[in-house]
């Protein structure tokens, strides 16, 4: 990869441990916080959490003063800070190093030069190798809010069982030596190679035999399923899906990402199956997705379908059946891509347009910018979920080009019917 090491996530990955030994010391040192009853028994900690393009975004603390939210991503090995917050506390890093994450351009990060202490509602964390770079300069517009840090693998799901409420936007954290699972959920094995989680899976293309595969677990990862371009390639996947098309879809520490879009028959993490799973379809030769290390990626909106209980410290993936809401983990149905201005403000920029798309067929074109739906104004989130609703809706968007405004009628359907 030119010279540039790999990072294993679509949103992030700290380079921890690559191509350096192992410290003598933990990386991480052991939580504080728990709570003890009255019976000395330790109580899991909830935390609430908004969850914004598919992704757990948590309210943290950071040294003694400063408050920021973070993403917490099960793809990324530990900690990451926005160059923003290194500055703001005055830490000292290192020399700059080029990594490569989802997205064709390499990103600069730099490692902190002395551990730092996050404290995550009663948590407190202390992280030895965090690194730093400027997340929020290159995810803020995909994000329509500011990104300031992550929190991964070595910080979080390596010290708990991760209990992820979407619905309630909520995080339990229970103490491993204590958890019993005793729910009605499917327990599935994960096998744990570093800080990558993986599961057994299969995905069914709409034509021929379905096709079995290793998939890595990313609460960071927008999408239902990202899949590698060498297991595309060699299970000839975009020939035996009937439709598909080619937009973006969302950013990772390189930038834009643009894989080919399908609909795929089911996804099946045996026996939990998901039928008519949009994937994305990498053809990269270059990013993470072009590695053959695992088949894809299982994101949050296959993930919101479930409560998700991450039981790193025992190997197991446990998903319960929840209700859900399909402007959230349905794709979208205008064929537009948005983008936020500077801090996440509207209006909000089409940077990316479907030929033949209800947008397209209503006159939008590229560099057109949203400023409200239905004669309101919203969130780059809010309004991306209206452009998910069922097909057949009417969507009055806002629409200014060339600071003139006008309002342009958008009939939602579904992108991968053949009209």
């Amino acid at each position: 990869m030119s010279g540039a090491r790999a990072l294993l996530v679509l949103l992030v990955l700290a380079p921890a441990g690559l191509g350096r030994g192992e410290p003598a010391a933990p990386l991480v040192e052991p939580a504080r916080g728990f709570v003890a009853a009255a019976d000395e028994e330790l109580q899991p900690v909830r935390i609430p959490f908004v969850l914004n393009s598919g992704k757990i975004y948590v309210r943290v603390h950071i040294g003694a003063a400063h408050e920021a939210w973070f993403i917490l991503d099960a793809g990324s090995p530990g900690l990451v800070l926005d160059t923003s917050v290194v500055e703001a506390l005055g830490l000292a890093t290192g020399p700059a190093e080029a990594l490569r994450g989802a997205g064709e351009e390499p990103f600069s990060t730099r490692r902190v030069q002395e551990p730092v202490e996050v404290g995550l509602g009663p948590i407190e964390i202390r992280d030895r190798d965090a690194q730093s770079g400027p997340l929020d300069a290159v995810l803020s517009p995909f994000e329509g809010r500011r990104v300031e840090g992550i929190l991964g693998v070595r910080n979080v799901f390596e010290r708990f069982v991760v209990e992820i409420d979407y619905g309630a936007e909520t995080l339990t954290l229970h103490d491993p030596d204590r958890f019993r699972y005793a729910g009605e959920g499917t327990v599935l094995a994960m096998e744990v190679r570093g800080a990558r989680l993986l599961v057994r899976g299969t995905v069914a293309p709409r034509v021929g035999d379905p096709v079995a595969g290793l998939f890595l677990i990313d609460t960071g990862f927008r999408g239902a399923l990202l899949l590698q371009a060498p297991f595309v390639e060699r299970h000839d996947l975009l020939a035996r899906t009937e439709r598909t098309f080619r937009i973006t879809t969302g950013a990772g520490i390189g930038g834009r990402v643009v894989p080919e879009v399908g609909l795929l028959r089911y996804v099946e993490l045996a026996p939990v199956r998901v039928d008519d799973v949009p994937a994305w379809f990498s053809r990269s030769t270059t990013d993470v997705t072009a590695m053959d290390d695992w088949s894809g990626t299982i994101g949050s909106t296959f993930l919101q379908r479930f409560r998700v209980f991450v039981d790193r410290p025992g190997e197991r993936l446990i998903l319960e059946r929840a209700d859900v809401d399909e402007r959230r983990v349905g794709f979208d149905r205008s064929g537009l891509f948005l983008v936020a201005a500077e801090g996440g403000r509207g209006p909000y920029r089409v940077l990316d347009l479907l030929a033949g798309s209800p947008a397209a067929a209503a006159g939008i074109e590229l560099g057109d910018a949203i400023s409200s739906v239905d004669g309101r104004a919203v969130s780059l989130e809010d309004l991306r979920r209206a452009l998910r609703g069922p097909a057949g809706t009417t969507l009055t968007l806002r629409v200014v080009r060339n600071d003139v405004g006008r309002d342009v009628r958008v009939v939602l359907r579904s992108l991968f019917d053949p009209s």
